[in-house]
């Protein structure tokens, strides 16, 4: 068995360095290839048989390798971003139809059962994500139907200190001393503030009647499992329009079967399938200083929770992805979104965060609370985010805040008071790059409330910050936040 295994293994990797190398191809059956404009016919079928050969040996081979246990290797979740819908329709010769119908077409063409699938994305990216094995990933790698494999990485919340509160203070002025005063002009009343984070506590008495709906992608999967399944049975998001009529259905559990807005604090009138609670904590803070009555930078905003970590303040790119393909789906503009948490660099996630600024959802990142160049880190290396560092009370870059040339803003961060998950009158002191981002995200809104253009607001906020401020930029431009 062991000689024919390393007869069909030789023969397979002739192939394999003639025709299947790992790169993208266009959707041809590789075994009829012409290598030679000049071969003759005999030439041709003589390497055609060859090949058939070959394969056919490997495939024997395999299959009594595998009784040994070859099979039973280890899956992880990858993310498979695809080629457009347009471009799989015209390689599969598939009539008009939805995202859906080309979605299910190429799973099936690369060999994926529904099954293994986690997720089915159709906004930020269209792609899936799905376990299976690095083999497999490296196969779908080299089909002319897929764009980018990648494995699915950890994202996280931030740490937490115990400090005194002084950030709004800060902002509203452009040199120290503080003088106990936070004064503004934008209350942000119009704009949706999208929280990606751990969920929030939507009864908290600083956000009364300011809470919209919002998406659970921690939610376990249910219902049919596929796009199809969403459009039969209750779909489209629960009610928001997808392009080309695509519904995910039980894959995106979470939303009920409207979007109705929910607009009041009330516990009573809330949906938890649309209001995500948060037994994490952070990010009903994190929301607290985005928009809180008294710990917020724009008061008047809008508040979406939008879940996309665990009780631990742990997701994936997976989670990440479905909560961006949430908002793009369902957000209502003028729309922000905060993301204060991160994870290695992901240049799926980073596509995603691109797409979605593209679609007019700005999109606010903390850099990361590792001590090291942002540029390393997702989504904040994404140029079209805004990324945000953190400072402390003596306009000092905060010893844990990443730094660096991608940074576009600091802002305070260290020993920041915001609303508490635990009661609705609850504080919580917590300090990192996340309680930073959401001070922009915030003042972002009040800009965007008073008319600014989406895509003139980065620049906005660049301008009127407080310039050379911080006297530890360790390579960040000296930007502070300036809002009132």
């Amino acid at each position: 068995m062991s000689g024919l295994f390393l007869l069909s293994t030789q023969l397979y990797s002739v192939c394999m360095e003639s025709d299947w190398h790992f790169t993208p191809v266009s959707v041809v059956d590789k075994t009829d290839r012409v290598v030679s404009g000049m071969q003759s016919s005999r030439t041709t079928v003589a390497l055609q048989s060859f090949k058939k050969l070959a394969l056919g040996a490997f495939a024997l081979g395999s299959s009594l390798f595998a009784a040994s246990g070859a099979l039973a290797q280890s899956t992880q979740e990858y993310v498979v971003v695809l080629k457009s819908p347009q471009v799989i329709q015209e390689a599969l010769g598939l009539p008009q139809t939805n995202l859906g119908t080309v979605l299910q077409a190429t799973l099936g063409q690369i060999g994926i059962t529904q099954s293994a699938v986690t997720r089915q994305f159709g906004n930020v990216i269209f792609g899936f994500s799905a376990q299976m094995t690095e083999a497999t990933a490296k196969r779908l790698q080299a089909h002319g139907l897929v764009d980018v494999v990648e494995k699915s990485i950890s994202f996280k919340v931030t740490g937490v200190q115990n400090n005194a509160p002084w950030n709004l203070d800060r902002i509203d002025q452009s040199a120290l001393p503080l003088n106990s005063t936070y004064s503004y002009q934008q209350e942000g009343a119009g704009v949706h503030i999208y929280i990606l984070d751990s969920g929030l506590r939507a009864s908290h008495s600083d956000f009364a009647g300011r809470v919209g709906n919002g998406f659970d992608a921690m939610a376990s999967s249910g219902g049919s499992g596929g796009l199809l399944g969403g459009a039969l049975g209750g779909g489209l998001l629960g009610g928001g329009g997808l392009p080309l009529g695509v519904g995910f259905g039980g894959l995106q559990i979470g939303m009920n079967t409207n979007s109705i807005v929910q607009t009041k604090a009330d516990p009573s009138t809330l949906d938890p399938s649309t209001n995500p609670s948060d037994c994490n904590g952070h990010g009903t803070h994190v929301a607290g200083n985005a928009a809180g009555s008294r710990f917020g930078v724009a008061k008047g905003a809008t508040l979406h929770a939008v879940r996309v970590v665990n009780c631990n303040g742990v997701g994936t790119s997976t989670s990440v992805l479905a909560g961006l393909d949430w908002v793009v789906a369902n957000g209502v503009k003028p729309a922000v979104v905060n993301m204060s948490l991160g994870g290695s660099a992901s240049n799926v996630v980073d596509r995603a965060v691109r797409n979605a600024w593209q679609s007019g959802v700005l999109v606010v990142a903390a850099s990361g609370n590792e001590t090291r160049n942002a540029c390393n880190s997702s989504p904040g290396r994404e140029p079209l985010t805004i990324n945000v560092s953190a400072s402390n009370r003596s306009d000092q870059l905060a010893s844990y805040s990443n730094f660096g040339t991608c940074v576009d803003l600091i802002a305070p961060g260290d020993g920041i008071v915001s609303a508490s998950h635990q009661n609705d009158n609850g504080t919580a002191t917590k300090s990192g790059t996340s309680m930073a981002s959401p001070h922009v995200a915030g003042a972002a809104a009040k800009l965007l409330s008073a008319g600014v253009p989406m895509n003139q607001i980065e620049a906005a906020l660049i301008e009127q910050s407080s310039k050379g401020r911080i006297s530890n930029p360790n390579g960040t431009p000296n930007r502070l936040l300036f809002s009132n």
